[in-house]
């Protein structure tokens, strides 16, 4: 029997989740608090065009989620030019989805309801179901079941009902990311696809070398992505300061002078997790509650096991949620 099940975010878990649960045949709303999916493999617009400015490609991942990721009709190889810290060009192939990192998520969540720019306040189990409510403290429905793939600190909001599950999503600790977008007026003579830094910069992406991927009005599309320790130095430093500052630190990487005609930047407040602390509690992949039928998945349930990157925690949890839910919903 066909069940009404919210899902709270449409980032790669919430996508996942999705798309298993519309297969069983459950019909499926997802709510997301901006106006496309993603999460942190969200795609941005640039003047005609869109870059990656969340995660830049899938690389680092195993056998099992490799044969996941190209049984997916968007994905295709990139094979890159690497500058190393050491100065070293290599080629290294990496999984990168068309047009846009996004287009995976778009297409997984093809058979729910997307509802963008609904911020949800508030979930409370009660006798026929678990409420919804936006910010505005509006009930939008009732659901058979809601799962949350929000990151932990926005998750730890909404877990008023589970007091075990809010105190795990709270003692784990989000590490923040600044990155900024840039498109060139003219080709650079820069030859790798991906440079490797050292302190303000962690890594810069020439997006516009990836398959399909194309900067519009620009030549060359580049994503900036600052080190953590420089990001926390300025988490509060406005963003046009921000752009400045991060093309200034790329430009004496290479020992050029690239001048964009487009350059912006954008923080991620919750790049990275720091694994959960409780003491007291299982390590455990996804947190479901039978009896509230509320349950929660997200890359930072795994954020302690160092085999895995954040895109396939994120998978793992949503996958190993799903099993679990097609037995108890059937």
């Amino acid at each position: 029997m066909s069940k009404r099940i919210a899902i709270i975010g449409a980032g790669l878990s919430g996508a996942v989740l999705a798309h298993r649960l519309c297969q069983a045949g459950h019909i499926v709303t997802v709510f997301e608090k901006s106006r496309g999916t993603g999460g942190r493999i969200a795609s941005s617009r640039i003047e005609g065009s869109s870059a990656d400015i969340g995660l830049p490609y899938f690389n680092d991942v195993s056998d099992s989620f490799t044969r996941w990721l190209k049984q997916q009709a968007c994905i295709t190889s990139w094979v890159a030019q690497v500058k190393t810290s050491k100065d070293l060009d290599v080629s290294h192939e990496y999984l990168v989805a068309v047009p846009r990192l996004s287009s995976l998520t778009r297409a997984l969540l093809a058979d729910a309801t997307l509802v963008t720019r609904c911020r949800i306040s508030h979930i409370w189990p009660d006798n026929i179901g678990v409420v919804v409510r936006d910010e505005d403290g509006n009930a939008i429905d009732h659901f058979d079941a809601v799962v949350i793939t929000a990151p932990a600190p926005q998750a730890a909001v909404l877990l008023e009902a589970l007091p075990r599950f809010a105190h795990k999503a709270e003692s784990v600790t989000p590490t923040a990311n600044w990155v900024a977008l840039v498109g060139l007026t003219t080709h650079s003579e820069i030859s790798a696809d991906i440079l490797w830094g050292s302190g303000v910069i962690n890594r810069a992406v020439r997006d516009s070398s990836k398959p399909e991927h194309h900067g519009g009005k620009y030549p060359e599309t580049w994503v900036i992505e600052a080190s953590t320790e420089w990001t926390n130095l300025n988490l509060e430093t406005p963003k046009e300061d921000v752009a400045q500052q991060l093309i200034s630190a790329f430009n004496n990487m290479i020992g050029l002078a690239l001048k964009p005609g487009y350059i912006r930047s954008h923080r991620w407040l919750y790049a990275r997790h720091t694994p959960p602390t409780v003491k007291d509690q299982p390590n455990e992949s996804y947190l479901w509650s039978k009896q509230d039928k509320i349950g929660v998945c997200g890359d930072w349930l795994l954020a302690g096991d160092a085999t895995l990157t954040p895109a396939e925690a994120a998978w793992k949890s949503a996958q190993d949620l799903s099993d679990a839910l097609l037995i108890e919903l059937a």
